[in-house]
């Protein structure tokens, strides 16, 4: 992005970081001033269009608390991609980011990380690592094999990591 489109959007939005919302300081087409601007996107996250150009509002956050772009993604903490406001942003890498995504929406068993494998009779806990999925063992019950998870989800990714 560049210098010119960011000035765009300090000229014509208001954010509120205690509430994560953007505000229109002037008139557009359609929306008064002082009217909240955004539109939910296809991937669920809200996006705000200025000056021709679709801008992501985490990434606009950003900019208008911290002066400059982010280095890398900007992580939801809570996982709410609608959740603005500046306490729940965070700076980080693409994995680290990917390591606070929920239980993937075709889980089956309920616990993120875990797996039934009816022709054995057992739970799989597996974790992803550097690209590489790590086999964590197999369980008799849902609750053991979801507690391997979570404690090698707490070894390897830390703050970032999320077992729900």
């Amino acid at each position: 992005m560049t210098a010119k489109q960011y000035q765009a959007a300090l000229d014509r939005l208001r954010y509120d970081p205690e509430a994560g919302f953007f505000y229109w300081r002037v008139p557009t087409r359609n929306k008064p001033a002082g009217t909240e601007a955004g539109f939910l996107t296809s991937s669920g996250q809200i996006g705000i269009k200025v000056a021709g150009r679709i801008f992501l509002a985490h990434r606009l956050a950003w900019f208008f608390s911290h002066g400059r772009e982010p280095s890398g993604q900007i992580d939801h903490i809570n996982g709410i991609p609608t959740d603005n406001r500046i306490v729940n942003l965070r700076d980080v890498s693409a994995s680290q980011n990917q390591w606070n995504r929920g239980k993937p929406k075709n889980n089956t068993s309920s616990k993120k990380g875990v797996s039934w494998r009816a022709r054995r009779k057992r739970w799989y806990a597996s974790i992803s690592v550097r690209g590489q999925s790590i086999y964590l063992g197999s369980f008799l019950t849902l609750d053991a094999a979801a507690s391997a998870y979570e404690e090698a989800c707490r070894r390897h990714h830390g703050e970032f990591g999320r077992t729900e």
